[in-house]
């Protein structure tokens, strides 16, 4: 008796798979690089208790590394490679997540899931959704053009949390670390 998949369970699975992957690379081959992933690196945290922050460079940044793979995907999405594409996304973010979720336990031990939660705080919420939204316009069955903007306005507003309102927050959060 064969056993069918949905496409939602397929992701799921890649999902975990992926997340998996990512924590037993941080632990195991990716262990030398852990100290210098994204907010975990000493120079980073030493740029944001500076507090020189240079805003308008990092939301075009951001905005570019958020939109762009957003508009790939939607692309690939709009043709025959829409299931691979998701397949293929879903697996590099839940890896990235995986890998940086281990990361910070290995840094911090328990305080670091106290990191790992603010590190996504509140742009993390909004890219969660934006991206939730989008893969759920790409599995759906209209492929109207008009109605992925408003996904995209998500990301966009994440870039936006992510420049002007997250500096912030880890700021704070790394002072309080530091203590």
């Amino acid at each position: 008796m064969e056993k069918r998949f949905t496409i939602q369970q397929q992701l799921g699975m890649v999902l975990a798979a992926g997340f998996a992957a990512g924590a037993i690379f941080a632990n195991f081959p990716g262990r030398p690089y852990v100290e210098e992933m994204g907010i975990l690196s000493s120079s980073y945290q030493a740029y944001i208790l500076a507090g020189f922050f240079f805003f308008r460079l990092l939301f075009v940044r951001l905005l570019a590394s958020r939109l762009a793979p957003a508009a790939l995907l939607t692309a690939l999405g709009l043709g025959r490679w829409r299931l691979p594409a998701l397949r293929l996304f879903a697996l590099w973010a839940s890896f990235s997540l995986g890998a940086f979720w281990a990361a910070c336990l290995l840094q911090g031990g328990l305080s670091g899931i106290f990191v790992f939660f603010m590190a996504l705080f509140p742009h993390g919420i909004l890219l969660a959704w934006g991206w939730l939204q989008l893969g759920k316009l790409l599995l759906g069955k209209s492929r109207d053009p008009a109605r992925f903007l408003p996904a995209f306005c998500i990301l966009a507003l994440e870039a936006v949390a992510e420049a002007w309102i997250h500096p912030y927050l880890l700021r704070f959060l790394l002072q309080l670390v530091s203590r």
